[in-house]
Protein backbone atom coordinates (compact mmCIF):
# COMPACT_ATOMS: atom_id res chain seq x y z
CA UNK A 1 0.00 0.00 0.00
CA UNK A 2 0.85 3.51 -0.88
CA UNK A 3 2.20 5.84 2.31
CA UNK A 4 1.39 9.46 1.18
CA UNK A 5 4.06 11.66 2.24
CA UNK A 6 4.25 15.50 1.85
CA UNK A 7 5.49 16.21 -1.25
CA UNK A 8 2.74 13.85 -2.83
CA UNK A 9 0.37 16.15 -0.62
CA UNK A 10 1.79 19.23 -1.92
CA UNK A 11 1.73 18.24 -5.63
CA UNK A 12 -2.04 17.00 -5.24
CA UNK A 13 -3.15 19.77 -3.84
CA UNK A 14 -1.41 21.96 -6.69
CA UNK A 15 -3.23 20.01 -9.46
CA UNK A 16 -6.75 20.55 -7.41
CA UNK A 17 -5.96 23.98 -7.45
CA UNK A 18 -4.88 24.21 -11.02
CA UNK A 19 -8.05 21.96 -12.41
CA UNK A 20 -10.41 24.21 -10.59
CA UNK A 21 -8.57 27.24 -12.22
CA UNK A 22 -9.03 25.56 -15.25
CA UNK A 23 -12.94 25.27 -14.45
CA UNK A 24 -12.33 21.71 -14.84
CA UNK A 25 -14.26 19.28 -12.68
CA UNK A 26 -12.42 15.79 -11.60
CA UNK A 27 -14.62 13.69 -13.92
CA UNK A 28 -13.60 15.61 -17.30
CA UNK A 29 -10.24 15.97 -16.51
CA UNK A 30 -10.19 12.25 -15.31
CA UNK A 31 -11.26 12.20 -18.78
CA UNK A 32 -9.21 14.00 -20.68
CA UNK A 33 -6.07 12.49 -19.28
CA UNK A 34 -7.29 8.90 -19.71
CA UNK A 35 -7.76 7.99 -16.28
CA UNK A 36 -10.73 7.59 -13.64
CA UNK A 37 -12.34 9.85 -11.77
CA UNK A 38 -11.20 7.78 -8.27
CA UNK A 39 -7.45 7.65 -9.70
CA UNK A 40 -7.54 11.47 -10.12
CA UNK A 41 -8.88 12.16 -6.95
CA UNK A 42 -6.30 9.57 -5.45
CA UNK A 43 -3.91 11.78 -7.32
CA UNK A 44 -5.36 15.43 -5.19
CA UNK A 45 -5.14 13.73 -2.28
CA UNK A 46 -1.68 12.71 -2.74
CA UNK A 47 -2.85 9.07 -1.92
CA UNK A 48 -1.35 7.90 -5.83
CA UNK A 49 1.82 9.16 -7.14
CA UNK A 50 1.40 10.51 -10.23
CA UNK A 51 3.67 8.59 -12.95
CA UNK A 52 5.74 10.31 -15.41
CA UNK A 53 3.05 9.86 -18.36
CA UNK A 54 0.51 10.74 -16.18
CA UNK A 55 2.48 14.18 -15.23
CA UNK A 56 3.00 15.40 -18.82
CA UNK A 57 -0.48 14.56 -19.66
CA UNK A 58 -1.85 16.69 -16.92
CA UNK A 59 0.72 19.38 -17.98
CA UNK A 60 -0.63 19.35 -21.21
CA UNK A 61 -4.19 19.77 -20.82
CA UNK A 62 -3.82 22.05 -17.57
CA UNK A 63 -1.57 24.39 -19.83
CA UNK A 64 1.70 24.16 -16.94
CA UNK A 65 4.98 23.21 -17.06
CA UNK A 66 6.00 20.13 -15.06
CA UNK A 67 7.94 22.35 -12.84
CA UNK A 68 4.61 24.04 -11.55
CA UNK A 69 3.91 21.71 -9.50
CA UNK A 70 7.48 21.59 -7.75
CA UNK A 71 7.91 25.05 -6.86
CA UNK A 72 6.98 25.20 -3.16
CA UNK A 73 10.68 24.00 -3.48
CA UNK A 74 13.98 25.38 -3.37
CA UNK A 75 16.39 22.58 -3.72
CA UNK A 76 15.95 21.66 -0.30
CA UNK A 77 12.97 18.51 0.53
CA UNK A 78 10.84 20.93 2.88
CA UNK A 79 8.47 23.93 0.98
CA UNK A 80 9.90 27.03 0.98
CA UNK A 81 6.93 28.86 2.02
CA UNK A 82 3.34 27.45 3.39
CA UNK A 83 1.96 25.86 1.81
CA UNK A 84 -2.20 25.82 1.81
CA UNK A 85 -3.60 21.85 0.93
CA UNK A 86 -7.14 21.64 -0.39
CA UNK A 87 -9.26 19.32 1.09
CA UNK A 88 -10.49 16.34 -1.58
CA UNK A 89 -13.93 17.35 -3.01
Amino acid sequence: MFKTCMIDSVIGSRLSIRRIAAGLDKAALADRIGATEQRLAAFEAGEARIDPRSMLTLCRVLDVQVGYFFEPWTGAMEPAEPVRLLAAE
